[in-house]
This record gives structure tokens, C-alpha cells and sequence, in this order.
């Protein structure tokens, strides 16, 4: 068996997410930590030596230099000073591994700060009633005690360097072969949590039924966004050594969000497609995830929270329902039961069982039979029909009357992206010029370009046919760019 230490890089494969490369950031055992890059939260995944060995990334080492190897002189030791030793509670690689919000992970000097922090809440939960709550000041005065020195979270799509950003995740989270679970900052810091949770339920706006606004997590963001800069020249240089915010929408939640922020600072109002400019400094203010937003520069400290519930809230496991009530958490249990506010935001992913898919079935038979194209379609006549992906997995048709008569191009079933049929007039009457499909789903960039370069060769007047057999695009993603970035096709329908 492969050794595996501190640093491996490792490469394994999650079904339903696709391959994900890490690296080995603690060993306990017969056990061992492994953070993901690139994955969302940013949880860290527990794995056996012996799953770790086959998953070891091997690097092809260069061959050896000719030159002789040269011995470096050891560290002249100075006068007085004492001889540094390595900590036996840090991790060897700890300067590297800041990235993430679990104790394990954490350098040195922001595991000191958490420290801080848990220990106020901890006094000060003490000191306070069951029923008190702490205000948006004392928030502030506790997160102060990181002193800057903020866990990372790895958040690719909410920067433009993909880099880690400052900020930690309360509560309900995702682990990737892990699944729904408490995160591992409130797992090393629960005082904290109930600290922040207490403050949350007492200044969060009520529902219009008037009761608590359900939440599962805690978003906390430090200084997230490109600051503000006096001078021009200054900005742009600020912009190339930051991350800046960029639109994006979430993934994995369900209903709408609460974000507030504090701190002195101006500016980071967030901006959100479907309302515009939000002004959510000290104060809550709804928004729906799910549409693209991002936070606008601001000058000064910032420190924002964002109240939201996953989409599994319903579905955990019962000691993790329990653990995250006793936080505080107001959307958690193991019922799978909805709570009222979610029941009208919850959208049914399961397919339909084969009992109504055997339905379905038959009712295609039977229009088809009573007006199948051929029948019904005159000369120049297109049409197109299309199946929701939940009706035996979507599928369809696109036809025309052209030159051999009807023509009827299926669409697969559980095929996604978009369906193109381009035709030409062949005299007085319709061919078939290509019929392809276009990956916006998994390979938008590529479709895109690929979709922009057919339009472009096509004359005005051309006639083309689009359909969707199953889904067009992901919804957890924004909109390309480029298609805004280009002037109006001159298509054809």
C-alpha cells in the first residue's frame, strides 16, 4: 500500500459530482482528512489510509541532475535564542492549510482567534438569560477578536481568482460523500453558533404569518468584495491582488434569504437581478438566492451574514436534527415533512414512478394516433413538441412539411441542452439543412460558440427549429456573459 502523508494529493471520484482532486491535510489513525479544492462547502471529507492510497495522485518525478548534490550549511544558531521546535498540535503544513473553517485546517493564528471568540460567547451566554439575546455591536465586538485572521472558505463561484475566501458556514451544510451534516465550525465551536443564532432569531423580521423566519445556516462573510479606492489607477491595481465579487446564484437551498451586514464601512449594498440595489447595512433584507447577485465594492469593514435553509432541512439524519436544534437552528429535522413557509418553494426532483409513466405512455399513443404530424401538418407547416423531463424523463419531437413530405426528428429522452433543426427552402418547399443538440448544460461555453458561429453563417430568413428534451441549463448557474456581450442574433423562428 501506497504511504499516505500530510500533503498527498489525492483524486477520487463522487457519483453525481464528478472527479474532485485534494489533499491530505491531517492523520488520526487509520483515518485521515482530505479537503477538496474547488468544491462548495468547503467541508472536509474523512477517509481510511487504505481509500486514501488508491485515490494517491502519483507525480511523475524528472530525472535526477548530473550535478552533484551540495550540502546546505545548517542554521547558524544565534546567541540566547533558544532552538525552534515544531509544534506537536499544529499540522506540519498548517501555514498552508488556513483555507478552511474546522480546527484542523486552520493556521495557527486564526485557531488562536477562534479560540477568543468561543470563549466570549461562551462568558457570555453564561451571564445571560435563556431569553436574551446578544445585539449587532456585541456580534462586532466578538468576530473583532479574529483580528483580521479569518478561516477561508474555497467559493469558486462567488469570486474572479477562485481563490479561498475569508468567511465560515454555521450550521446545516454538505459534505461531499458525506451528505447533509453540521459543519465543522459549529461542530469546534457550538458557543459561537448559538451566540450568533440567538442574535439572528431576535432581529430577523417575522413572516407574514407572524412567526420566526426558518433558517438551517449561517452564512458569515469578512470583507468580501473588492473595496472601494480614491484613485482610479489605485483600483484597478486593487482589483488585480483581490478577488472581486462576481453574480452568481446558490446552489442547494430552498426559499428565500436574509442578509444583513455591520461593521463600519460604506458602500457593499448587495445587487440582485430580479430587485436591483439592496441596502442591507444593519439591517435584514430578503432575497432569493437563486437569482444571480453579488455584493457591490465597499470601503471599510464589512462583516455580513446571510440567513438561509438547504434544500435538505427535512431529510437528516436525527442526531444531526437534534444537534443543530440545540443550536438554535429553526429549519431542522428528520420528518421529511415540510414546514409551511418551505411547502410552496419545494419542488418535486423525483421522477414519476413507472405506474405514471405507463400513463403517459398511453396518452402518447393515443395523440398519436389522432393527430400525428404526417396527418395534420400542411406544406410549410412546422411544429415542435416537447415533454417535461419528469414525463419518462422528457423527449419530444420537432417536424415539417418539406420536400419528402413530413419529416418528424426525435428528441431523446434525458438529453439536455437544446435541440436545433436548421432548414433551407429547396425551391418552394422545406429541407433539412442539420439537426444537432447543444450542450448548454454541461458545455455552455462550447455551445455558446458553437451555436453563435451557425447563426452568424445563416441568411436572414432562415428558418430554424429549437426544442428541449430535458433540461436547457443549469439553473445553479449564471448566464454567460457572452451572450450578453454580443448584439441581437439575426434568427429566424
Amino acid at each position: 500500500m501506497a504511504e499516505i502523508t500530510v500533503g498527498s494529493e489525492v483524486e477520487k471520484k463522487f457519483p453525481g459530482y464528478g472527479v474532485y482532486q485534494g489533499t491530505v491535510e491531517s492523520i488520526d489513525g487509520d483515518t485521515c482528512l482530505v479537503r477538496w479544492r474547488c468544491a462548495e462547502p468547503e467541508e472536509p471529507t474523512t477517509l481510511t489510509l487504505a481509500e486514501a492510497a488508491k485515490c494517491l495522485v502519483t507525480k511523475h518525478k524528472s530525472p535526477p541532475s548530473k550535478k552533484k548534490a551540495t550540502k546546505k550549511p545548517a542554521p547558524k544558531h544565534i546567541e540566547g535564542e533558544k532552538p525552534s521546535k515544531k509544534s506537536k498540535k499544529d499540522p506540519p503544513n498548517a501555514a498552508a492549510l488556513a483555507n478552511a473553517p474546522g480546527d484542523a485546517s486552520c493556521a495557527a493564528e486564526v485557531r488562536t482567534g477562534l479560540k477568543k471568540v468561543e470563549s466570549y460567547a461562551q462568558t457570555w451566554l453564561a451571564k445571560h438569560k435563556k431569553d436574551d439575546a446578544p445585539s449587532g455591536s456585541e456580534v462586532v465586538e466578538m468576530l473583532s477578536l479574529l483580528n483580521g485572521k479569518w478561516p477561508t472558505q474555497a467559493r469558486p463561484n462567488v469570486t474572479d481568482t477562485g481563490r479561498p475566501v475569508p468567511g465560515m458556514c454555521a450550521g446545516l451544510v454538505f459534505a461531499l460523500g458525506q451528505g447533509a451534516r453540521t459543519s465543522l465550525i459549529s461542530t469546534n465551536h457550538p458557543h459561537m453558533t448559538k451566540f450568533l443564532v440567538k442574535w439572528c432569531r431576535a432581529t430577523l423580521p417575522k413572516t407574514k404569518k407572524g412567526a420566526e423566519f426558518p433558517f438551517s445556516s449561517l452564512q458569515v462573510n469578512y470583507n468580501y468584495a473588492v473595496r472601494c479606492r480614491v484613485s482610479y489607477v489605485a483600483s484597478m491595481a486593487s482589483h488585480r491582488r483581490h478577488a472581486q465579487a462576481k453574480k452568481h446564484v446558490d446552489g442547494n437551498n430552498i426559499g428565500p434569504s436574509y442578509i444583513i451586514s455591520l461593521g463600519k464601512h460604506t458602500g457593499g449594498n448587495l445587487w440582485t437581478a430580479d430587485q436591483g440595489i439592496i441596502e442591507c447595512h444593519n439591517q435584514w433584507k430578503l432575497f432569493d438566492g437563486n437569482t444571480e447577485h453579488y455584493t457591490t465594492p465597499f470601503k471599510g469593514e464589512r462583516i455580513s451574514f446571510i440567513a438561509f435553509a438547504h434544500e435538505q432541512y427535512n431529510k437528516l439524519e436525527a442526531p444531526i436534527a437534534k444537534n443543530l436544534q440545540s443550536l438554535g437552528f429553526t429549519a431542522a429535522r428528520s420528518d421529511r415533512k415540510d414546514l409551511e413557509f418551505f411547502a410552496r418553494f419545494r419542488i418535486e426532483r423525483s421522477y414519476l414512478t413507472e405506474e405514471h409513466n405507463a400513463k403517459f405512455k398511453a396518452e402518447l399513443k393515443k395523440r398519436a394516433q389522432k393527430s400525428a404530424p404526417a396527418s395534420t401538418l400542411k406544406l410549410h407547416d412546422v411544429a415542435v413538441e416537447c415533454y417535461g423531463r419528469q414525463a419518462d424523463r422528457g423527449g419530444g419531437w420537432m417536424a415539417f412539411h418539406g420536400v419528402n413530405g413530413v419529416e418528424t426528428l426525435q428528441l431523446t429522452p434525458n438529453s439536455v441542452g437544446i435541440w436545433c433543426a436548421e432548414l433551407k427552402f429547396s425551391g418552394d418547399k422545406l429541407a433539412l439543412v442539420s439537426h444537432k443538440r447543444l450542450d448548454f448544460y454541461n458545455k455552455r461555453e462550447k455551445a455558446t460558440a458553437e451555436f453563435q458561429k451557425q447563426v452568424e453563417k445563416m441568411k436572414d430568413g432562415t428558418p430554424v427549429l429549437l426544442g428541449i428534451a430535458d433540461t436547457a441549463c443549469a439553473a445553479s448557474m449564471p448566464r454567460w456573459t457572452a451572450w450578453r456581450a454580443r448584439p441581437a442574433l439575426p434568427l429566424r423562428m
